[in-house]
């Protein structure tokens, strides 16, 4: 579904009547100082990456001013929530940067190696620790360095690819659209292909969204583990996943919109941010996108059975 070629006409007709954006950008992933006890997830589609020649090693890569960039706006976020804390509030600032550990693959064979989405987030680390030291925060407070994953993302299970990668129904779906845009917009659209899809038990863009809600809820549970140690503390969890995954999932939990309509362009790098309360009851999110504010369904979930395709 990483598809610029897709249209609203295409996918399902005008989103204006839902308030989805033309597209999220990078500037509407702004800083959010989380409330004492509170958690700020920001949810971000992976940095561009060089598609241009399937046969270079640089295939699947992070384009270097995109990765220049990314540091750059991880660092200009932290800045901003590191200012407009105290010294002594900074010090209870707890940091967790997570991301999917997914390779680059694309229909009729062409893949790579390279896990943007882990390197995003490898860039997103960089411009943290120069915030950090800017203002002072002790290194121990990014647990992604005082813990398990040795200074890198946390892989987030739910985050993985699509699951249709090297079975049958990519076969039937490159024979049936020799065109890569209108094989990425059957799929998405669900509809001429359900049929064939559900039969070879391919996850379609209700379980996609769902298994993202999935990822959502890990990351989620590590900011309130750490809450229940630290009840004091402000939780800023930052996680990158790819187009694939985050757009069915703003589609259903964010804009309450049918996953299978309504196409939802996101720029590379770009993303959202959500202000949680996992301590109230009811837990509540918001997101503000392109000056609307949108409620977002509960983070943390059990799973339901009417969830599915």
């Amino acid at each position: 579904m990483e598809n610029e070629a897709s249209s609203e006409k295409e996918i399902g007709g005008s989103p204006e009547s839902f308030n989805i954006p033309r597209e999220i950008r990078k500037e509407d992933i702004h800083p959010v100082i989380p409330e004492k006890g509170g958690t700020v997830l920001v949810l971000q589609v992976n940095a561009q990456d060089d598609r241009r020649n399937p046969d270079s090693s640089e295939f699947g890569a992070l384009i270097p001013e995109a990765a220049i960039q990314t540091a750059k706006q991880a660092k200009e976020f932290f800045n901003a929530v590191f200012r407009g804390l105290s010294p002594e509030d900074r010090e209870n600032v707890a940091v967790i940067v997570c991301a999917s550990d997914a390779t680059l693959k694309m229909p009729r064979g062409r893949s790579s190696r390279e896990k943007r989405a882990m390197k995003t987030g490898v860039e997103v680390l960089k411009g943290i620790r120069e915030s950090m030291t800017a203002y002072k925060v002790k290194s121990t407070q990014l647990l992604n360095d005082a813990g398990g994953s040795e200074g890198e993302p946390i892989a987030v299970e739910g985050f993985e690819d699509l699951n249709f990668w090297g079975s049958s129904f990519l076969e039937y779906l490159e024979k049936k659209y020799p065109e890569d845009p209108d094989l990425w917009i059957a799929y998405e659209a669900d509809k001429e292909v359900k049929d064939k899809r559900v039969d070879m038990e391919v996850e379609g863009p209700h379980n996609i969204a769902f298994r993202t809600r999935q990822a959502m809820t890990k990351m989620m549970l590590m900011a309130r583990e750490h809450l229940e140690n630290h009840p004091d503390s402000r939780v800023i969890v930052w996680g990158i996943g790819m187009y694939d995954n985050i757009a069915p999932w703003l589609k259903a939990y964010v804009f309450k919109v049918n996953p299978k309509e309504y196409y939802v362009r996101i720029e590379k790098g770009g993303g959202i941010v959500v202000d949680i309360d996992l301590k109230g009851e009811p837990q509540t999110a918001v997101t503000e996108i392109g000056g609307i504010t949108h409620e977002v369904e509960c983070l943390l979930w059990e799973p339901h059975p009417s969830e599915k395709d």
